[in-house]
């Protein structure tokens, strides 16, 4: 039997063919005898000892598949997968890239590398391969959720928005895309949207007391105030023991003029636990909102005495007094303010008249 490099030379003698394409398989350290297809019960060996949890004695039989069938989609996919369970990211990424390359076409494939990817944090190469995946398979759902929610790591609020959006399009409408989405619409000053698909969130999750606190202080952000005052009053309601709740209820009434709301929801909230700075600067503006300015002045007079390094108590008290025409007194407690600047400094009191302002 003629070894391949002999048989080249005889096939060159006889026929006066040139012998490139040869080349290759002459080359030392490659046995043509050794390249075959691999087995089809060999891949399913394979991934019977990754569903066993099996994954040396996988990596083996797929090292051997790999190195008998280079272009064997299956094996590298497998390897690649059994790698990232290792954690093994650089060598995972390698070979579910070659299967890629053997498949482009194949969303799975492209999803895949994607997953682990972000896994290996390879997050450029994540957003490439899932978009592919995406743009070949449209109705993905969880790998539109998973790209958008990449794209908003990687700050591309735009993009995220479409891929997001795309995941309730086709289905995937758990409190993770619902408020993720709410909250980039917002960004992205897509208001009436935004407010759109946090109410979806409000409906579906009507007793999530944890979902209704943020869809309450993202439209408390936004200035959203009426669109706020329900869910919030819903998430106190479920979890009368959250303080933060609470105090986002007093400050939406207040904030809305419900003055005497406001200072019920304060008032239980000192009931139930010791009272905060920030509450105690906004009992003083509500204080003086329903007229008490004694009241007030004394609540944020404490609170200056408890944090004396704090601008709050003299920056809300300040306001208070300037608008009642105190102006001499007004101005020192200013001054003192901006002397101790920070910048969550809690300034809780609105001017009600332009006067007050013109006076400054």
């Amino acid at each position: 039997m003629f070894h391949l490099t002999e048989y080249a030379v005889w096939f060159r003698h006889r026929s006066g063919l040139p012998l490139v394409l040869f080349v290759i398989a002459s080359l030392p350290g490659i046995d043509a005898r050794a390249l075959r297809p691999a087995d089809p019960q060999q891949i399913k060996q394979a991934k019977h000892y990754l569903d066993a949890g099996q994954l040396q004695q996988a990596e083996v039989l797929l090292n051997e598949i790999v190195k008998s069938d280079p272009a064997n989609f299956d094996a590298h996919r497998l390897l690649g997968l059994s790698y990232a369970q290792e954690r093994r990211f650089p060598e995972a990424i390698g070979h579910l890239e070659k299967a890629v390359s053997l498949r482009p076409e194949s969303p799975e494939a492209l999803k895949e590398l994607g997953n682990v990817c972000l896994e290996g944090h390879e997050r450029v190469k994540a957003i490439g391969a899932l978009a592919r995946s995406v743009t070949l398979e449209p109705d993905q759902a969880a790998v539109q959720y998973t790209l958008g929610m990449t794209l908003l790591d990687a700050g591309d609020d735009q993009t995220a928005a479409l891929h997001l959006g795309l995941a309730r399009t086709y289905g995937l409408k758990h409190s993770g895309v619902l408020l993720n989405l709410g909250r980039v619409y917002l960004k992205l000053h897509r208001t009436d949207e935004g407010v759109e698909v946090l109410e979806e969130l409000l409906r579906v999750s009507p007793g999530d007391w944890r979902s209704q606190l943020d869809v309450g202080k993202m439209f408390f952000d936004n200035f959203l105030y009426e669109s706020a005052k329900p869910p919030l009053v819903r998430a106190w309601e479920l979890n009368h023991d959250s303080y933060e709740a609470g105090f986002y209820v007093a400050l939406v009434h207040y904030l809305l003029g419900e003055q005497t709301e406001s200072l019920a929801a304060l008032i239980e909230l000192k009931g139930k636990a010791e009272q905060t700075l920030e509450a105690e600067n906004l009992l003083g503006a509500v204080y003086a909102k329903l007229g008490q300015t004694d009241e007030a002045t004394a609540i944020l007079k404490k609170a200056m005495e408890e944090s004396p390094d704090r601008p709050d108590a003299y920056f809300n008290l300040g306001l208070i007094l300037l608008e009642r025409g105190s102006r001499k007194e007004a101005m020192e407690l200013l001054e003192r303010a901006g002397a101790r600047y920070q910048k969550n400094a809690k300034v809780f009191y609105i001017l009600s008249t332009q006067n007050a302002c013109a006076t400054a």
